[in-house]
């Protein structure tokens, strides 16, 4: 939990503590996310929903405060005129404080960007050229360091969808990324960790093994046994160097971020199945290649 502390000058010589404000900041990323539009559109509904509900908490905090405030000026000797004064002028304060809270939809292609409504945002997007998407809870400078945040990339190599959920309020913060994580639960896929560092060096080493081995038998029913050794050294060295910074090529063969039509598989499954088959293909090679 995360605290700060609100300062004031008393002085030029003196510092004092007018205020201890506690906040809370949640964050959860996840490497990979599939599902089809619909499936990705909900993420934003429940988004914008528990964003709603912290902003009625807020406008009805600050309601109170301007209703306090009235009270207070009534004791005092202020006339019936400048009361109702008071009261429109608060009224209108209580309005821009509102409107000061609203939650946007900002959709990404490439350099332009389109922001508005979740429902009008929605209507323009193309799963073709999108490559970010953010669901975002605007708050007034008013409420402080309040944050709801829901960020989608599609080009991002360190994350496909981060959540951030600031708040002075502990219960609001944990409940919303509990929320959230339970719906974008729904489209995180099993092989998500070849995203991860140790993930992608596993992988290009299972590749790189697998091809010197196959580079192998190749060469050696050719060569003597002696040069194949040297000449599979060599290749295998120039594939290792091929693959040092494989994040891109990853990116490519298991995408981070997919939107699936309403029916249908997703590229990285497949792309894990080819794979797959590769790998039986190499490994009866070479059962057949000692057996004979």
């Amino acid at each position: 939990m995360g605290r700060s502390l609100s300062i004031s000058a008393a002085d030029s010589d003196w510092w004092t503590v007018s205020e201890v404000r506690h906040k809370v900041h949640r964050q959860r990323c996840w490497h990979a996310w599939v599902g089809t539009l619909d499936e990705f559109k909900r993420i934003g509904s429940i988004t914008e929903k528990l964003f709603s509900e912290r902003r009625l908490v807020l406008i009805e905090t600050k309601r109170k405060e301007l209703s306090e405030r009235r009270e207070a000026s009534t004791q005092s000797s202020v006339s019936d005129t400048q009361l109702a004064l008071n009261a429109t002028m608060d009224q209108g304060e209580l309005d821009r404080f509102s409107n000061s809270l609203y939650f946007e939809t900002t959709i990404e292609s490439g350099p332009d960007s389109s922001t508005g409504e979740l429902e009008a945002t929605f209507a323009e997007f193309d799963r073709r050229t999108v490559t970010g998407v953010t669901f975002n809870g605007r708050f007034s400078y008013e409420v402080g360091d309040e944050l709801l945040r829901v960020v989608v990339s599609w080009g991002d190599l360190r994350q496909a969808i981060r959540v951030d959920v600031v708040s002075a309020d502990h219960g609001w913060a944990n409940k919303a990324l509990a929320s959230l994580s339970e719906e974008i639960d729904k489209g995180r896929v099993r092989w998500s960790w070849v995203h991860l560092v140790w993930g992608r060096t596993l992988v290009a080493a299972a590749i790189n093994a697998a091809l010197i081995v196959a580079l192998f038998l190749i060469i050696e029913r050719f060569w003597i046994s002696a040069y194949a050794i040297v000449v599979a050294g060599g290749i295998a060295l120039l594939i290792s160097t091929m693959t040092i910074v494989p994040d891109k090529s990853f990116y490519k063969i298991f995408p981070m971020t997919e939107i699936l039509a309403s029916t249908g598989e997703s590229t990285g499954r497949r792309r894990w199945g080819l794979l797959g088959s590769i790998f039986l293909m190499i490994t009866a090679g070479i059962i057949v290649n000692i057996l004979v």
